[in-house]
């Protein structure tokens, strides 16, 4: 739905050069390459202290789309996207699937080491992975306007 809705972004937009994104849509075999994703600590989802990419701003699949429909134009069609939509954090319960819980500890360690909260929450680099799955309306406890 988000191609369908970035491709009637994209109306009246050129296309130029090539994809600057070429390199993250080759790295990604499957629709379980795309997440969804979130981070366990809020803190470092809406911060970008020491983040390749802020995922509040855009989402990376959105200038990975705008990137292969319009090449090096694809930060127009990314301005058209965040005009037309507004960033949320939406919190949710998942299981653990791996080192969650031990991560948790780290950051909560680091925390009362002195470490600020962005660094730490950095450092534990605690995520979940959806692996294609959407995450169902039952599972989220908060959704949060930024």
């Amino acid at each position: 739905s988000i191609h369908s809705h970035l491709i009637s972004l994209s109306v009246g937009l050129e296309k130029s050069g090539f994809n600057p994104f070429n390199s993250s849509v080759a790295g990604k075999t499957c629709i379980n390459d795309e997440g969804p994703f979130a981070f366990l600590i809020k803190s470092v989802a809406v911060s970008v202290a020491g983040r390749n990419h802020n995922y509040t701003e855009v989402p990376e699949f959105v200038q990975d789309i705008a990137g292969s429909l319009l090449g090096e134009n694809y930060q127009q069609l990314v301005y058209r996207f965040q005009a037309a939509t507004s960033p949320f954090v939406v919190s949710f319960v998942a299981k653990s699937k791996g080192n969650e819980v031990s991560q948790a500890f780290l950051y909560l360690k680091l925390l009362e080491g002195g470490v600020a909260e962005v660094e730490a929450g950095a450092a534990a680099n605690i995520f979940y992975n959806g692996l294609g799955s959407a995450v169902s309306a039952s599972r989220i406890v908060a959704v949060d306007r930024l």
